[in-house]
């Protein structure tokens, strides 16, 4: 008898482990990172080569329901360069191998069952996206369909307006200077994010000086800049602004210009600073040096922190000791934070560049000074001008140096937590397609 029962018990829980083996195989999402765009190229999605490019959606799972989340295929042509607005791609609206698919980590979900699939699919591909820090695993799922696809997700992260002149993301507004239309004069931390809602900023300064051997002074700044906007993408995830710039630097005569383009995500943006050398200027110049700072229009209750200065110093627009002996070196990243609750926000800056092609000597610049002068400016005197120095310019070699500024709005900062955003450079997540 005891046996017989014994057998039955067997019989049954392998039948249960059976029916349960779906529900077994449903993964939840584990990933913490919320921060990371995940780019998908165009190689990795070969299932869907030559797909009309408006019948592809992207789902995510939770709680095992797919619901539809926000993504864009931003195009490419021949030579590798987005393709804005106007623009011609040779694939004519399909998908290749140079374009690519972009949405945000934190959208990412579990897995699902086929059976939670929509109706009208193809052709499918599971993105399974892995943190390389602790592990952690999230997915999204791609189709595509025949006829009309079914509706897009309403949400959209970024978007620009004013020819493109204003970006209004998720966690933050930008906008650029009229009177130096290559520079930031508005960098607002909205309060979805723990910011004041409201522009706190003077403008992005960018300063040059250089002496010939002639012992002839140049001094140039952002206003000897002219900068238009040469092409848009503006979609759900992100809005990549491709803008022309040069630089007058002797009588009238410009520089070559520069193509640079800035790409703004929900809580994150790139902006490069393209330093454009047409011929070696150590043969006839010396004493050179490139500052790029942002400034504060009045004293907020701010404390700076970076790499080298952990503890932090307060931002009021009078320098005190500490901040007199801040460490000047070269640094990997700043924050500065809001230090009044519930105004917890922060913008962290880390600044990345080939140290091969361009090896730079970069320290810090920071004055917080309201009696200081440093014009052009929107408001005279320096609160919290803050950024990096770039030393002996001259000693760079001909050529296109590209220092790019990756800047991230975060609800909170205790030191420590600089960690986690630089990860989103430092250890990308892991993106698998199947």
């Amino acid at each position: 008898m005891h046996k017989s029962r014994l057998r039955v018990a067997i019989i049954l829980a392998a039948v249960s482990a059976l029916l349960c083996a779906p529900c077994s195989a449903v993964q939840k999402r584990t990933i913490k990172r919320v921060l990371d765009p995940v780019i998908v190229t165009g190689v990795q999605l070969s299932v869907f080569k030559g797909a009309d490019i408006d019948s592809l959606r992207v789902y995510a799972a939770k709680n095992g329901k797919l619901t539809p989340i926000p993504f864009q295929i931003d195009e490419r042509g021949p030579d590798g360069n987005f393709v804005f607005k106007g623009g011609k791609d040779s694939d004519n609206g399909r998908l290749d191998a140079n374009d690519e698919l972009v949405f945000m980590a934190r959208d990412a979900g579990g897995t699902a069952d086929k059976k939670a699939w929509p109706k009208g699919v193809t052709k499918s591909a599971t993105v399974e996206i892995r943190d390389p820090v602790d592990g952690g695993k999230a997915w999204v799922y791609i189709f595509s369909f025949k006829g009309k696809a079914p509706a897009r997700s309403g949400r959209d992260y970024a978007g620009c307006t004013s020819g493109c002149n204003r970006i209004d993301a998720y966690c933050y507004e930008a906008g650029f200077s009229r009177r130096a239309p290559m520079a930031f004069d508005n960098l607002t931390i909205k309060k979805t994010c723990n910011g004041p809602g409201k522009d706190a900023m003077d403008r992005l300064k960018v300063r040059f000086h250089g002496e010939t051997k002639l012992k002839i002074v140049i001094d140039r700044h952002e206003e000897d800049f002219t900068s238009k906007v040469a092409g848009v993408i503006d979609g759900p995830v992100r809005v990549i602004r491709s803008t022309e710039n040069r630089m007058v630097l002797v009588g009238r005569l410009p520089t070559p210009s520069s193509v640079s383009e800035q790409i703004y995500y929900a809580d994150s943006f790139v902006f490069p600073i393209i330093v454009n050398v047409p011929v070696s200027l150590d043969t006839f110049m010396n004493d050179t040096w490139l500052r790029v700072t942002s400034e504060s229009a009045y004293p907020p209750k701010t404390r700076f922190y970076n790499s080298r200065n952990k503890k932090g110093v307060l931002i009021d627009g009078k320098m005190s000791a500490e901040e007199k002996n801040l460490d000047a070196g070269s640094y990997n990243w700043q924050v500065v934070a809001f230090d009044a609750p519930p105004l917890t926000g922060a913008w962290l800056n880390r600044l990345d560049f080939d140290k091969k092609k361009t090896p730079a000597r970069i320290e810090l610049y920071y004055m917080d000074d309201i009696n200081v002068k440093d014009p052009p400016d929107e408001y005279p005197g320096q609160i919290g001008n803050l950024g990096y120095y770039l030393k002996d310019v001259h000693r760079l070699g001909a050529g296109h140096h590209v220092l790019s500024t990756i800047m991230y709005a975060i609800p909170s900062y205790k030191p420590g937590d600089e960690a986690r955003v630089m990860n989103v450079v430092d250890k990308p997540l892991k993106v698998t397609v199947k």
